[in-house]
């Protein structure tokens, strides 16, 4: 009866979602034709072809082998070519153009992840739950590090978010940290009010931006983006025009939120218009972290920024102001104004931060994550949490995963504030 149960409220899911049903399809980020090239070349199983490919000296593991093959990560631009090196075969040997009308994702990846891991991923119950988690969560302004108040940890939130099991594979205490996050008595509970949600159509939005086809294909496609534009051939560079086309034709909701996390914003409806820039000259203020950085510089920073939605910045708009290079900050520092006060009162509007790459991030440092694929930036704060490093934005909340970050976005350390 349950089952039954289950199977008609799946019925539901309006066709225009285009929901990404299969939960193998929806874990591949990274089709390839490793596993077939590496047979070809005698090596029959993975266990033959370990210990072959090297990076700089360090042999790639096994288990980073298998991943690879089986799409689950995208490698860097190193680990690709150090693979067609030891199969000695050229980079675009082992490229897979996602965009062709010939290629099945589907099948693609029913070939390729084995039997014994065929039961991972959930059904449309977990990405209902998982998009009713996010949209409340969201709704009540936490970061999913937050909810380890409710015995939720970071990683476990972030994978019920992602519907990374099917409901009926996690364990009670996780599904009672649920419970008490909706403030129900039961799992149960929880349950029927994910969907009535669903029924309201509070949850399509969500479900669309997590799990419909086109927004896993983009976000996908963004990652793969990013190492291609690092690899020699002309498979490389034919697919990323394929990709670049194929970007230009998705909705204007999902051509955002693919690549840079905006609904996020729009759901908190946080529009952070609550504050106003006050003018006036830059003062030093402390750096973030603690650290002792002059403002005396040694030549001018033209200071960057202007609002995007939600909590990014972009970086083709110069501000027409400049300040001077504190001491100690290299070359490759840049100064952003911050007119999204997006980690609370540790920064006000209208500061200048200055930022530089390559400094190590501990929890409690201020950061500025750059994507260059849109040249935009997010101003968040490091959060440590059982040895996962997260990026959270107070206003709007948000939580991104270091290990979510793509080869797009990189870290760049706070080192000195400029307050209005």
């Amino acid at each position: 009866m349950a089952a039954t149960a289950a199977r008609s409220r799946a019925m539901k899911t309006p066709a225009h979602l285009n929901l990404e049903l299969d939960p193998i399809a929806r874990g591949v980020v990274f089709p390839s034709h490793v596993r077939d090239v590496r047979r070809s070349k005698g090596y029959e199983t993975l266990r033959d072809f370990d210990g072959k490919a090297k990076v700089g000296g360090t042999v790639i593991t096994y288990n980073r082998l298998a991943k690879i093959e089986r799409g689950e990560v995208i490698p860097d631009a190193a680990e690709i070519t150090s693979i067609a090196k030891a199969l000695k075969v050229p980079v675009d040997a082992l490229l897979v153009d996602p965009t062709s009308p010939m290629f099945d994702r589907t099948a693609w990846a029913r070939d390729h992840i084995e039997a014994s891991l065929k039961n991972r991923g959930g059904d449309v119950e977990a990405m209902k739950l998982g998009a009713a988690m996010r949209v409340h969560r969201l709704s009540l302004k936490l970061s999913t590090s937050d909810l380890k108040e409710y015995g939720l940890p970071a990683a476990t939130a972030s994978r019920i978010e992602n519907a990374d099991r099917p409901l009926e594979r996690w364990p009670r205490d996780v599904k009672n940290g649920i419970a008490q996050f909706f403030g129900e008595s039961s799992f149960r509970k929880v349950e029927d009010r994910v969907q009535k949600m669903f029924e309201a159509g509070e949850l399509t939005v969500m479900l669309a931006e997590l799990f419909s086809e086109e927004a896993i294909q983009a976000r996908n496609n963004r990652r793969l983006r990013s190492l291609l534009t690092q690899l020699p051939g002309t498979a490389a560079k034919k697919i990323t025009e394929h990709l670049d086309e194929q970007y230009t034709k998705l909705p204007d909701i999902l051509r955002t939120t693919a690549r840079s996390r905006h609904l996020e914003s729009m759901l908190s409806g946080s529009q952070d218009n609550d504050l106003m820039v006050r003018a006036g000259d830059a003062e030093a203020a402390p750096p973030a972290g603690g650290a002792d950085v002059e403002t005396k510089g040694t030549d001018d920073l033209p200071v960057l920024g202007a609002r995007l939605l939600g909590n990014r910045i972009t970086l083709d708009a110069d501000t027409g102001a400049k300040i001077r290079r504190p001491s100690g900050v290299g070359a490759d520092a840049y100064a952003v104004r911050v007119d999204v006060s997006s980690v609370g009162s540790r920064i006000q509007r209208g500061s200048v931060v200055v930022a530089e790459e390559g400094h190590k991030i501990s929890g409690g440092d201020l950061v500025v994550i750059r994507d260059s694929y849109d040249n935009s930036v997010m101003l968040a704060e490091a959060v440590v949490d059982e040895g996962h490093t997260f990026f959270e934005t107070q206003n709007p909340k948000s939580s991104i995963s270091q290990a979510d970050l793509t080869q797009d976005e990189v870290v760049a350390k706070v080192l000195a504030i400029l307050m209005p």
